[in-house]
């Protein structure tokens, strides 16, 4: 019996060491869990500060694309006010270019005309020469007398009828 009572001492002693240990065991555990809930709590308040981070980029990247959008809108219609300017420019080079031969051609036309003689003097007014420019260089459109001219030009030597002009 003796026996008995030390080893059912001995088992006591190895179950309230078992027990000790498990004790500590939980303790441990509970702070491991405790650490965990603390590192969850602060992962959890991390992914809240980045949503809120990811969110305010989405919106920025919205307003830069209208703002894009509203500078390529602009940028076409720079291209069109552009394009009609020049359009307008080339239209009035021609335009000039028109006069100018018109203007050269009524030189000549008006070149052939005496004027008359200066009384003081025998001789006769000399005429200017009719300028000579180059045709090809501009597209010569037809003027307003091309082939109604009403009058005939002699030559201006024999020529008695016009005196003055």
């Amino acid at each position: 019996v003796r026996d008995l009572a030390q080893r059912s001492s001995q088992a006591a002693h190895e179950i309230n060491d078992l027990i000790a240990k498990s004790g500590e065991q939980v303790q441990e555990g509970f702070k491991l869990v405790e650490r965990s809930g603390l590192a969850f709590g602060a992962i959890l308040e991390s992914v809240t500060d980045i949503t809120g981070r990811i969110a305010a980029i989405a919106a920025s990247s919205k307003v830069q694309s209208n703002d894009l959008v509203n500078v390529n809108a602009a940028m076409g219609q720079l291209d069109t006010v552009t394009q009609q300017n020049a359009a307008m420019f080339e239209e009035s080079n021609a335009a000039q270019q028109a006069l100018t031969c018109e203007t050269d051609a009524l030189n000549a036309v008006i070149s052939q005309f005496r004027l008359g003689r200066p009384k003081n003097s025998g001789e006769p007014v000399a005429r200017p020469k009719a300028p000579t420019r180059n045709m090809a260089a501009a597209p010569l459109q037809q003027s307003a007398t091309d082939g109604a001219l009403a009058l005939k030009i002699e030559d201006p030597e024999t020529d008695t009828g016009w005196k003055d002009f």
